[in-house]
């Protein structure tokens, strides 16, 4: 099955679900969740609430798995934390 990225209505190009999976089966995406970003750098923020939502619409049954953090018994992409800035 394959995937649309949202780019131009142009140019879109097409990811496998086998990718996603590549991308998501080795917890580097709950690291980047949980790194402690410099949030007072608003860029950064608005960054970091894109990734987020888009990571928020790859959730369905099969990519849940891959955002649930075993050794920790973690779920970074629920967790809430206050931004200090």
């Amino acid at each position: 099955m394959l995937l649309p990225v949202h780019t131009s209505r142009k140019h879109r190009p097409f990811i496998s679900t086998e990718m996603i999976f590549y991308m998501l089966s080795n917890n580097h995406i709950n690291d980047l969740i949980v790194h402690p970003f410099n949030f007072a750098n608003e860029e950064i923020l608005s960054h970091y609430i894109s990734f987020l939502k888009t990571l928020s619409l790859r959730l369905d049954p099969q990519t849940i798995q891959f955002f649930f953090n075993a050794q920790a018994q973690d779920f970074p992409l629920v967790r809430w934390k206050p931004i200090n800035k």
